[in-house]
């Protein structure tokens, strides 16, 4: 009996170790392994480094990129090695790899970072490319970490300064290459080399470029010769004006003279070839680029070229050496800039500038400002004026006891934010709103806000978290989907998203940045206050049911918007980017964010939800939500 309990015995143990693979972990056993290195730090040129590996069990290796490559997979317990053998770097960026060794339970990790070569990379390179005869410009997007140089055979292509920073790690710019006018009577062609400073020339990257000829100069254009008035030149860069009342005059033969609003001369000579007019000193040039010349110059100079970064668009106006005038050459929201000339005998003038008023023919007895240059040509800015009002300025000047005034102009100030859009206003008791939502996409210093549309609920809740702006369409859809289902605001004339106006986060709504359009800022919660006892309501808070007050601002169902604010129903956005429910009357949900925030924490905003069945009011919410804006007028002028 006992033999036969022997045998069982014997049999059971041969059982379980059959049934244990070689792969199998032990619980009770103490794996111990250590790797010579962790981290290798490789030149572009590729290396092949040994790791030694000290295990008391074996091992495996795997390597999860495909230019780091292992010399084994695998090692027995004990003392052993196997080799990383990096291959070179082609690419501009550094790259990281990641090899993993493994003993029974240990794991340890070798993190191989290669580093990048000095290099260059282009986006999109051409091989070919044609351009007219005029000098002009190609602008090419590179990645790289050290300056370039275009070169060519011929001597006619020019590498302009660009905004390249060396160094790593390697940065996007703009390189330009421009190519002078080709005055030979035949097109050319050249084969453009491009190369990082410093570099051999295996490095260069090349491409051909054929010229046509420049249309044959002419110093005796009759749509040129004449003298010049610069009304209006705006830089496309900076919106800033300059150069205003320039006098420039073009004589035959190319000969060319200016005279500056602050009595600077200058002289040169101009030459137009085909709708180029080139002007040049003795140490620039000036181009205008020739629109229409049915009533001016209209134009785009610059001080390069068509495709300069340095942009201006400008309007010439003929001068006939007399008369009095005045010329609005600018206008934001708030401000306006104008040119005021006066030609003749000004011996006698006293005193001349801009009187202005928001009747006809303002005078002197009204608001006025008075000029300090005494110049034929005046430049002048009025600022701090109410956007979305009317004015009415006229020049005048002062010669003995008389007064003498330009004709009356009619200004209506715009209501436009960063992006273009135009806005209707309303005035609602003392106060002067928006009839429509806000609509922008960026702040006012260009920033764009960020989007989250109906698929990145992730994003939109990141966002909120980081206390970041961001904003979306109506139901996170993009800005030109169609709401067919809208059947129950009113006065809707486009259904394109963006028309109802945009979801914003409170973030997005207090950004120093600013949201608002000049001379607009979000409102208070006083100001909301201010507007509901407008409209007959008398408190903050408001018995459930009690909706007659909101027939003032609501434009949705039976509501009447008595008031034009034109408030629609257009729902709103959780914090976690979900749409809140409201698909029938009982559940329509609308609010408008204040820029104030309670001591809790939670911003004010003005809110109509649940229909009939609901309440309206001021009430506070979370900041991470998404609701619509409107903007109130600033007052203190």
């Amino acid at each position: 009996m006992k033999k036969h309990r022997l045998i069982l015995l014997i049999g059971l143990c041969l059982l379980l170790f059959v049934s244990c693979s070689k792969d199998e972990l032990f619980p009770d056993f103490i794996y111990e392994m250590t790797v010579s290195k962790e981290a290798i730090n490789v030149v572009p040129e590729g290396t092949d480094e040994t790791v030694e590996v000290k295990s008391n069990y074996a091992w495996t290796a795997e390597s999860n990129a495909t230019w780091c490559k292992l010399s084994l997979e695998s090692g027995p317990e004990g003392t052993s090695s196997f080799h990383i053998k990096v291959e070179k770097n082609h690419n501009i960026e550094e790259r990281v790899a990641e090899v993993t060794v493994t003993a029974g339970t240990v794991v340890r990790k070798i993190r191989v970072v290669q580093l990048n070569p000095d290099g260059f990379e282009f986006v999109d390179l051409p091989t070919e490319v044609i351009v007219d005869g005029l000098e002009s410009i190609l602008e090419l997007q590179v990645k790289t970490n050290m300056r370039l140089e275009a070169t060519s055979e011929d001597g006619w292509i020019v590498s302009l300064k660009d905004n390249i920073v060396p160094g790593n790690p390697p940065k996007t710019a703009l390189f330009r290459i421009m190519f002078k006018d080709n005055t030979t009577d035949t097109p050319r062609s050249t084969v453009v080399k491009i190369n990082g400073e410093g570099l051999p020339e295996s490095y260069a990257k090349t491409f051909t470029v054929t010229q046509e000829v420049a249309p044959i100069a002419d110093k005796n254009d009759q749509r040129i010769i004449g003298t010049w008035l610069v009304t209006k030149v705006l830089n496309g860069v900076t919106s800033e004006l300059a150069l205003l009342g320039a006098t420039m005059k073009f004589e035959e033969e190319g000969i060319y003279s200016e005279t500056l609003a602050s009595g600077q001369k200058s002289a040169g000579v101009w030459e137009v070839r085909g709708d180029r007019l080139a002007i040049y000193y003795s140490d620039s040039r000036r181009y205008i680029y020739l629109e229409d010349t049915s009533d001016g110059i209209n134009g785009t100079m610059t001080t390069t070229d068509i495709h300069s970064t340095i942009l201006y668009k400008s309007h010439l106006s003929a001068y006939n050496g007399d008369g009095f005038g005045v010329s609005i050459v600018d206008l934001t929201n708030t401000k306006l800039t104008y040119m005021m000339i006066m030609n003749g005998d000004l011996s006698n003038v006293s005193e001349s500038g801009l009187c202005i008023s928001q009747k006809e023919n303002p005078t002197i007895t009204d608001k006025k400002y008075v000029s300090k240059s005494g110049g034929a040509v005046i430049v002048g800015e009025i600022s701090d004026l109410y956007s979305g009002d009317v004015y009415h300025v006229r020049g005048y000047r002062i010669e003995g006891s008389q007064t003498i005034y330009t004709a009356d102009t009619r200004i209506e100030m715009p209501v436009q934010d960063i992006d273009g859009n135009d806005y209707k206003i309303v005035k609602i008791g003392q106060q002067y709103w928006l009839a429509e939502n806000l609509r922008v996409t960026k702040y006012n210093d260009g920033t764009p806000i960020e989007y989250c549309d109906k698929n990145n609920t992730i994003e939109w809740t990141a966002a909120g978290d980081s206390k970041r702006g961001a904003y979306s369409w109506i139901f996170g859809e993009d800005p030109n989907w169609i709401w067919d289902g809208d059947n129950f605001n009113n006065g809707v004339v486009n259904r394109q998203a963006r028309f109802y106006g945009g979801i914003y986060n409170w973030h997005a709504v207090v950004d120093k940045r600013r949201l608002a359009p000049e001379g607009w800022h979000i409102p208070s919660k006083e100001e909301f206050v201010v507007l509901l006892g407008s409209i007959g309501a008398n408190t903050e808070d408001f018995a459930s049911g009690d909706m007659n007050y909101m027939n003032g601002l609501l434009a949705h169902d039976h509501y009447q918007n008595i008031t034009g604010w034109t408030g629609w129903a257009v729902s709103g956005r959780a914090t976690d980017g979900s749409w809140k429910s409201w698909n029938s009357l009982s559940a329509r949900e609308t609010s408008w964010w204040s820029s104030d925030i309670s001591e809790g924490g939670y911003p004010w905003l003005i809110y109509h939800r649940r229909g009939d069945s609901g309440d309206s009011g001021i009430s506070w919410t979370y900041q991470n939500e998404g609701w619509t804006v409107r903007c109130i007028r600033d007052t203190a002028k």
